[in-house]
């Protein structure tokens, strides 16, 4: 698993897909980059149940968006 700022993500080579969440709530944004590769999609399930977030401020870099 990587990590990076408050979200664990997967790497493609090509681009980035956001896993989960790891960070202690509130606001967040996900990056529309990390390690130089855009973030084009959240995973499913990557915050369900996280009662943490208070809300998320999605980049327009992201094209895919799983359930829950």
């Amino acid at each position: 698993m990587v990590y990076a700022l408050n979200f664990t993500y997967s790497n493609s080579g090509t681009n980035i897909t956001i896993t989960g969440y790891i960070g202690s709530g509130g606001a967040e944004t996900i990056p529309s980059t990390i390690e130089g590769l855009p973030v084009t999609g959240i995973q499913t399930s990557a915050f369900e149940g996280n009662e943490k977030l208070s809300s998320l401020s999605i980049p327009s870099t992201i094209i895919s968006i799983g359930n829950s």
